[in-house]
C-alpha cells in the first residue's frame, strides 16, 4: 500500500508529520466530535459553503460510532492541541473517507491530515476491507489529483434522481451563482456561517 503513494506530496508529507509528532487519537467523547464539527465549520467556511450541523457529528456520528459504524481519528501536536480530524465510515467491506479537516494554522508544519488519513487506511487494510476515498464533483480538479496520489482508481458514479434532478444538484460549483455564493460565505463572519448550517441538506 505504501508504494501507492506519491513520493513527494503524499510519503514525505505522513513522514513530516509524524517526525514533527503529531500522534492520531481515537475520540469519542461528545467534546471529540464537537472539536471536529468545530475543525469542519472553519474549512467549509474557507471553501465558501455550510458546514454539517454540529448535531450531525455530536448525535448523528456519534451514535452511528456506537454501533460500530463510524470511527473519529484526531490529530494531536505535542503541545497537547487538537489540530485535525478525520471521521470515516464503515460498512462490512467498505470504508468510506467521510470528513477531514484541519487548523490551516498547523497544516504546514505538523500535515495532520496525511498522518490521519494514512492511520485510517491502514486500519482499513488490516481489517480487510476496501477504503473509499469518497466522491469528487468534475470541477474539483485538485482535490481529484489529490486522491489519486494517495493511490486511488477513479471509477464513474451513477445517480437516480426522484423527481428529475436540477436546481443545485445539476449547478457548478466554480462558475455562476453557486461560485459567487461561495465567496460571499467566505467573508461571513464565523458565528453568522455557523448559522446557515441548516442549508447543508439541500447542496446535493
Amino acid at each position: 500500500m505504501w508504494s501507492r503513494l506519491h513520493v513527494t506530496s503524499t510519503r514525505q508529507r505522513i513522514r513530516k508529520g509524524q517526525k514533527a509528532g503529531v500522534v492520531v487519537v481515537d475520540g469519542e467523547s461528545e467534546a471529540d466530535w464537537l472539536a471536529m464539527a468545530r475543525l469542519e465549520e472553519r474549512v467549509q467556511q474557507s471553501h465558501g459553503v455550510p458546514a454539517p450541523p454540529r448535531r450531525f457529528f455530536v448525535d448523528l456520528c456519534r451514535r452511528l460510532q456506537r454501533e460500530r459504524l463510524a470511527d473519529l481519528y484526531l490529530a494531536r501536536v505535542p503541545d497537547g492541541r487538537i489540530v485535525a480530524g478525520f471521521v470515516m465510515f464503515k460498512g462490512p467491506r467498505e470504508w468510506i473517507y467521510a470528513f477531514s479537516a484541519a487548523d490551516p494554522a498547523y497544516v504546514q508544519q505538523y500535515r495532520p491530515t496525511h498522518v490521519l488519513l494514512w492511520a485510517g487506511l491502514q486500519r482499513a487494510a488490516a481489517a480487510g476491507v476496501t477504503c473509499d476515498l469518497g466522491r469528487t464533483a468534475p470541477e474539483q480538479a485538485s482535490l481529484a489529483e489529490f486522491k489519486l496520489r494517495w493511490g486511488a482508481q477513479a471509477v464513474p458514479l451513477a445517480y437516480d434522481y426522484w423527481p428529475d434532478a436540477g436546481g443545485l444538484n445539476q449547478a457548478r460549483r466554480d462558475r455562476g451563482a453557486l461560485a459567487l455564493a461561495a465567496r460571499v460565505w467566505g467573508w461571513l463572519p464565523a458565528p453568522v456561517a455557523r448559522l446557515g448550517s441548516a442549508l447543508y441538506r439541500f447542496l446535493g
